[in-house]
């Protein structure tokens, strides 16, 4: 490994635990308006019926629930992410009145087996770049699925997080695959 390389690693390691703190020290008032913010405003990038695939908040992640339920009762299909040995995420349909299961890492999933391609994947961090890179938990998932999706399908690809995790730079390696957009909930636009 390259001493570079290490550097990077070194670096993205600290600011995953400076990260993790700074989104917990996001006051609830301040949760909820960021929530309401990105269920309430447009979202004309979505074609009418669009496979929306979303994610189940867990880690003081930005709560986009309310922006999903809204999309499933105007007509599209919401999808959640469900991990594979592959490290390419699944895809399967969540009725918002099913009960999920907890998978290895206790992220809840969908129970059914019909896998869907998203038009759309909204995409957790722990921090994103304005050059759309993002900076996950480490494990490597959303890097395999974001390459995987685009080398055989359309799928978009957008950032979602609070708008203090959005930073001018983070660091990155060859294989972090970049997000189409981030939607930043403090300018009411997008990045990209």
């Amino acid at each position: 490994m390259g001493m570079n390389l290490q550097k990077i690693l070194y670096k993205k390691q600290s600011l995953r635990k400076i990260a993790i703190e700074e989104r917990k020290l996001i006051n609830t008032l301040n949760r909820s308006d960021f929530e309401h913010k990105l269920a309430n405003m447009s979202h004309d990038y979505l074609k009418d019926g669009a496979i929306i695939a979303g994610y189940y908040p867990i880690n003081h992640e930005l709560n986009i629930i309310p922006l999903l339920k809204k999309l499933s009762s105007i007509g599209h299909k919401v999808l959640l992410p469900c991990i594979t040995k592959s490290k390419i995420l699944d895809f399967r349909e969540w009725e918002m009145n099913k009960k999920l299961t907890k998978n290895f890492y206790s992220i809840p999933e969908p129970n059914n087996e019909l896998l869907y391609t998203p038009d759309i994947v909204y995409v957790p961090a722990l921090q994103y770049g304005k050059g759309l890179h993002r900076l996950g938990y480490g494990g490597g998932f959303y890097d395999q699925t974001i390459n995987y999706y685009r080398k055989n399908f359309s799928t978009k690809f957008i950032g979602v997080c609070f708008p203090n995790q959005i930073k001018n730079n983070i660091p990155h390696e060859k294989y972090d695959q970049k997000v189409d957009f981030i939607i930043d909930l403090g300018e009411k636009q997008s990045i990209g």
